[in-house]
């Protein structure tokens, strides 16, 4: 009698966002096959496919750990990501990052932190010189052991933001801050980069010819959510908000190993386990299809090849693949022997729903 029949089935959820992403497969349309993508071909094309309606991968996220979500207010990343790094349970939070705005042509275009090869004793003045404009304007500024700086708030501002990741490359232009308190936030905005600009990090970072800290980007606000049961028995994976995300909903949480070799199967208990593969946000956040074509290969090699063959040899019960585009991809070992569905290219599975760069 199989685990399935007994009521114990074993469920491995895979949330990929950027996986099938309309712009980057056109732009990849002319990288050569590679033999490796095969099993991700196969899983997809003999997977039952149905809607998952989701405005993004955090809204994702939130959604499948049980936690309801709005897009009238922020997603409380900020406050997830405090649970974690500030050790914070009771304070309303907006994540902040150091930015780099560059103007083209009309507009100004963000490039984040990671790819401005910052000093520690450069962030370091940042900081300290950001926490005490804040401190100025009665706002506290904190910072955690990661990349993020944590404002708080007595109460949550009648904001809504947009998550970082959604706005790396692109113009900030249509992506500021909304909402009823968003032009208190543009005039302490513009007041920050006035202090940014002749600060000495950024005057000899000028001088080198090395892009400046010219602004921060500011998002995921408010206090920790309502905690429903999770279906999940573990989540593997993601940023600091996503493993403070799963503490609040009461859920296991371990880093994500480099592919399913590391994990033993057998060991996991039955139900539903969480994967947050999110390799590929950055490079299509920044159009490198190069990068995004390559760490899709590896991302087959070390998981979907993998995780295919343990569905045929009775390791795993089922797969369900959350590219964030708009569907969900259900596959057990019977869909295996579906046949009848031929294994399709990838570009098959572009969805009728916006692309990351697409309105």
């Amino acid at each position: 009698m199989s685990r399935s029949s007994l009521g114990n089935a074993q469920r491995i959820h895979l949330i990929v966002p950027e996986l099938l992403s309309r712009p980057m497969l056109d732009m990849a349309s002319c990288h050569p096959y590679n033999p490796d993508q095969h099993s991700l071909h196969t899983l997809l094309s003999r997977a039952s496919s149905v809607q998952h309606t989701a405005l993004n991968f955090d809204h994702a996220l939130f959604s499948l750990l049980g936690v309801e979500t709005t897009t009238q207010q922020d997603l409380p990343l900020a406050a997830c990501a405090a649970r974690v790094e500030l050790k914070q349970n009771d304070s309303d939070w907006l994540l902040l990052e150091p930015v780099h705005l560059r103007a083209d042509q009309a507009t100004l275009r963000l490039f984040d932190a990671q790819v401005l090869g910052l000093e520690a004793e450069e962030i370091n003045a940042l900081f300290a010189a950001c926490q005490a404009f804040f401190a100025e304007h009665g706002l506290v500024l904190e910072r955690g052991e990661g990349q993020y700086w944590y404002l708080q708030f007595s109460q949550c501002t009648a904001i809504t933001t947009t998550s970082l990741y959604e706005v790396i490359g692109q113009s900030i232009d249509p992506l500021l801050p909304v909402g009823d308190d968003a032009m208190y936030w543009h005039r302490l905005m513009n007041e920050l980069q006035m202090m940014l600009h002749t600060h000495p990090v950024n005057v000899e970072r000028e001088d080198k010819r090395q892009p400046m800290v010219n602004s921060v980007w500011l998002w995921g606000g408010g206090s920790l959510p309502t905690i429903k049961n999770s279906t999940f028995s573990s989540v593997w994976g993601g940023a600091v908000e996503a493993r403070g995300l799963a503490q609040a909903v009461g859920v296991v949480h371990a880093p994500l190993p480099s592919g399913l070799s590391e994990i033993n199967l057998q060991q996991l208990s039955a139900g539903d386990h969480l994967l947050i593969i999110d390799s590929l946000l950055r490079h299509a956040a920044y159009q490198d299809v190069d990068d995004w074509f390559d760490a899709q290969v590896q991302l087959c090699r070390d998981w979907f090849q993998p995780l295919l063959e343990a569905l045929r040899e009775r390791r795993v019960d089922e797969l369900v693949i959350y590219p964030v585009n708009g569907r969900c991809y259900r596959v057990g070992r019977r869909h295996l022997y579906c046949f009848w569905r031929r294994v399709k290219n990838l570009s098959a599975f572009k969805e009728n729903v916006p692309g990351r760069f697409e309105t």
